[in-house]
């Protein structure tokens, strides 16, 4: 799923009161979840539902979409989120109060109160995704979830009243080729001399810079515009730190009004779409839900209100927009039941509704109702490129490269490796070929870890060196 190149392959987003238990009383989870295969009695009916290619039940017209995880032993796993929430603490200690206060005027200047803490509910998300199920005749831009004997909603609806990220018409198209300004703060900081080529810089390499950047008169009005470009960046894309920074917010982002009028809500909430219905949801400790999870993990708390009274406390503020700062989650952790959300009294709202309030502020409420890709359309691009050509270089080795001390790997001998032709398969018990699989696929990913490291750490020295030119100058 994550990608580090944003030009080869295309791919258009086109989609066809409860238990809690403590350390000390832990729950019987084999007594308490739902079968795969079972249905809950008497699913209240909606008015929406939700198209899918997959075959449902005849009789309910519904099914579960991720059985295989219903099990009592996986639902212990835990979803994990890559929303940079470290950003909000840069942006105060770097921009200063002048530029800090234009940013919090900006379309996203709400989001300077976002909690950065670390914590998050993650077993709690993977929990409701459990719950998550495919109806038949629904709308393609939907998820639904039985929560109790309830199907609950999570849409564009959903998504821009805990957000509060705009929805309208622009005239700014995401997906043209931009030619980059020389005197646009990319050019002009984080690329002067074309290094990244058309490929563009790392997000890590342009948050390295951020940091270590100096604060001067100079500098701090491009220091807001390198800002806006890395919360939309880490916030919305949300993936692995060595992912290109795509062209156009830089050109975007030196275009002040388009830039605030951007439909920001329209277009990451097809980001968050694609990435859900593409997670590897499967049997397993963890797994990654890329793009704004956080917006999800929100949403879960404002359809259910009774996990929100459990695993988070509220802020002082009585009327907070967006609602996802309304709630701070608890430093401790909480064990839920493990059938939380199957419990048949639980309450939870079907549909999130606007209040009065938010009606009069999000002007752009009514463009909602629009097709989310009437305005903006998210293409997904993704190149493997990089993947391949490791995956390539470790098979042709003969021998087991080496670590070296400051990082680097290296082979004694690298050539390719040819396979004998065989008649028939070699006699080889099945667990001992199991063994051996599951050993080099470990050995593997000991070697693209050591590989990963080694380019973070030439990213953070190149963006030092840079800020160290520029504090020369």
């Amino acid at each position: 799923m994550a990608t580090t190149d944003n030009n080869n392959m295309l791919i258009e987003y086109n989609p066809s009161q409860v238990g809690v238990t403590d350390a000390a009383n832990p729950t019987n989870a084999a007594n308490l979840t739902i079968a795969a295969d079972s249905t809950p009695a008497n699913p209240s009916d909606s008015s929406t539902t939700i198209s899918d290619n997959h075959n449902v039940d005849s009789t309910t017209g519904w099914k579960w979409r991720y059985p295989e995880i219903r099990f009592p032993e996986f639902k212990k796993t835990s979803i994990l989120l890559d929303v940079r929430t470290e950003l909000i603490k840069e942006f105060h200690n770097k921009l200063g109060s002048e530029m800090l206060q234009r940013f919090r005027e900006s379309c996203f200047g709400a989001y300077l109160n976002y909690p950065t803490k670390k914590h998050t509910p993650g077993t709690a998300m993977h929990l409701m995704v459990s719950q998550q199920v495919i109806r038949e005749g629904a709308d393609e831009d939907e998820l639904w979830f039985l929560v109790g004997d309830k199907f609950v909603r999570f849409s564009k609806y959903e998504y821009a009243l805990v957000t509060g990220l705009r929805f309208g018409p622009t005239n700014f198209d995401p997906n043209e080729d931009y030619e980059l300004q020389t005197n646009g703060v990319y050019r002009k900081f984080i690329d002067p001399e074309n290094e990244f080529g058309k490929k563009g810089a790392e997000y890590e390499f342009v948050f390295q810079w951020f940091k270590n950047a100096p604060k001067n008169k100079k500098t701090r009005a491009s220091l807001l515009k390198i800002a806006k470009v890395l919360f939309v960046h880490g916030f919305f894309y949300a993936i692995d730190k060595r992912q290109r920074i795509a062209n156009w917010l830089w050109e975007l982002v030196e275009r002040e009004d388009e830039w605030e009028t951007f439909p920001w809500g329209a277009y990451s909430f097809q980001i968050l779409m694609f990435r859900m219905k593409n997670a590897a949801v499967k049997p397993q400790d963890n797994y990654h839900i890329f793009g704004f999870s956080h917006a999800f993990m929100h949403f879960i708390l404002e359809a259910v209100p009774g996990l929100a009274d459990i695993i988070t406390s509220k802020t002082k503020h009585k009327c907070v927009q967006p609602r996802l700062l309304k709630r701070l989650f608890l430093k401790k952790s909480v064990n839920l039941y493990l059938d939380f959300f199957d419990k048949q009294d639980i309450q939870c709202h079907e549909k999130l509704e606007p209040t009065e309030q938010e009606l009069i502020d999000y002007t752009w409420w009514p463009h909602v109702d629009d097709d989310v890709r009437s305005s903006v359309k998210y293409i997904h691009k993704e190149s493997n490129a990089k993947k391949t050509q490791i995956k390539r270089t470790l098979e042709q080795s003969s021998v087991p490269a080496q670590c070296q001390g400051d990082g680097s790997i290296t082979a004694e001998e690298v050539r390719p490796q040819k396979r004998a032709r065989t008649t028939e398969s070699p006699n080889v018990d099945s667990s001992e070929l199991l063994t051996r699989i599951l050993e080099g696929v470990r050995q593997e990913n000991e070697l693209l870890e050591q590989r990963l490291v080694r380019e973070i750490r030439e990213i953070a020295e190149r963006a030092s060196r840079k800020s160290d030119d520029l504090r020369r100058i």
